[in-house]
């Protein structure tokens, strides 16, 4: 509309100085040299007219044939550009849909047409892992992770395509390399942390877990029991290398974090024991029990105190689960040393109390030799033989993750690798297809070492 009314007045005033001109005629003369002419104003208008759009002419086509080429030029870069670009998109669309072949399609193409072939490699890397094609994938992550823009995107790529082939020392380096890059990267954190623990690199372990909990990429509890597991791993490696002291510190950290941990806690006991620190060793032993009953806190307990006689131990065990001692794991730990100081009628009680309960094998068990070596009750005995066959099995270390028992307590599970999953449990209390790692009937006190 504009557009309109600006030709009209164009036009408007184009007539108007006509009208002028034919009414105001003049004459012009001209003089040059031995030439002499005589003309109209409207003549010589005319004439200058003319030579306005020739000189309007010649300029364009000067401009056209000065920036012509350039402008030709950039604008099929642009028009690349675009295809590129939409190559690009549809790509991801591809991708996203599961489509891996057409993903790789308008990545190639993408890679052709654009002149910065970051995108177009990360298009093409991800499209060849979805086909399964990861030599191809190694390679444009490769191409990525030495282009400074795209370094952490390509050494991401070649981590995780490392982790999924099993090559842990290939995957630990591209991770260190990320953090030596950027170390406010937060992703590789904890993938990190795993790949320390599969080395048994229980040091740097322990710095990627400090700074993952500074960070909060992980939940202040599971931080904290997953770094008492390490600071326990560490202070098995400093014993193995005869530094008590250094083990004593990482074990009284470990339990600080932790005081359910319990392998933390005697261990740590008995290097108190050992440096003479008998009180403060008895009562991280007592705090210990409190938390989470188990059979080796009172083995390391009557260690700290050295009895020898059956009666004197049976006193110090009832002493040590006086704060609890009708539970469950008290009574069958007060009725086995009842049973070895010959006190019957306290170790029946104990047991009578537990077969009230939903009772173990343990207690059939200790039922039997109550029989036979109290009165020589064999049919008594017998009774409580074939009892034991059919009731809920012993606690053992189970691991959470996949079921697989075992006698001795480890950080990481032997069956599927699995880090801090061991749980004191009877066998029903986790379901899982796996056998028992040994067989062998445990003992109500068994060893946690590593």
């Amino acid at each position: 509309m504009i557009r309109m009314a600006v030709l009209f007045i164009q036009i408007a005033i184009l007539v108007f100085a006509g009208v002028w001109l034919a009414n105001e005629p003049g004459i012009v003369t001209v003089i040059w040299r031995d030439w002499r002419v005589d003309t109209t104003i409207g003549v010589i208008a005319l004439v200058l007219g003319f030579v306005a759009v020739v000189a309007v002419v010649v300029s364009r086509l000067w401009d056209i044939l000065r920036h012509g080429p350039v402008r030709f030029l950039s604008s099929h870069r642009a028009n690349r550009e675009r295809r590129g670009y939409r190559e690009l998109t549809q790509g991801m669309i591809s991708l996203a849909a599961g489509d891996a072949a057409g993903a790789l399609r308008h990545a190639r193409k993408a890679d052709t047409l654009l002149d910065n072939p970051i995108a177009g490699n990360l298009l093409i890397a991800q499209a060849a892992t979805l086909q399964g094609k990861t030599s191809l994938a190694k390679h444009h992550y490769e191409v990525m992770s030495d282009s400074g823009d795209a370094a952490i995107a390509g050494l991401r790529g070649l981590f995780e395509q490392a982790i999924s082939d099993g090559d842990y020392d290939s995957a630990f380096r591209f991770g260190e390399k990320v953090r030596e890059l950027q170390p406010d990267s937060e992703w590789v954190l904890l993938p990190l942390f795993e790949l320390n623990i599969a080395r048994d690199d229980w040091a740097r372990a322990d710095d990627v877990l400090a700074e993952a909990l500074r960070r909060k990429v992980v939940a202040a509890e599971t931080g904290k029991r997953d770094r008492a597991l390490v600071l326990y791993e560490r202070g098995i490696s400093a014993l193995e290398q005869g530094d008590a002291h250094a083990a004593t510190g990482y074990l009284r950290e470990a339990h600080d974090l932790d005081p359910k941990l319990v392998p933390a806690a005697t261990v740590y006991a008995r290097l108190l024991g050992d440096a003479g620190k008998k009180r403060r060793a008895l009562r991280v032993l007592e705090q210990s029990w409190e938390r989470n009953p188990h059979p080796s806190s009172a083995e390391a307990y009557l260690d700290t105190l050295q009895l020898d006689d059956p009666l004197d131990r049976y006193k110090a065990v009832h002493k040590f689960v006086s704060g609890d001692a009708e539970s469950t794991d008290a009574l069958l730990l007060t009725a086995e040393f009842a049973l070895k100081a010959q006190l019957w009628g306290e170790a029946r009680r104990q047991l009578d109390s537990l077969l009230q309960q939903n009772p173990s094998a343990a207690v059939y068990r200790m039922m039997v030799v109550l029989e036979e070596s109290n009165d020589g009750h064999s049919d008594q005995a017998t009774r409580w033989r074939d009892a034991e066959s059919s009731a809920i099995g012993d606690k053992v270390w189970l691991c959470g993750e996949c079921g697989a028992r075992r006698a001795n307590w480890k950080t990481r599970c032997d069956e599927c690798g699995t880090f801090g999953s061991s749980q004191w449990r009877h066998p029903g209390a986790i379901a899982s297809p796996n056998t028992l790692v040994s067989t062998a009937v445990l003992p109500l006190i068994g060893n946690t070492g590593a």
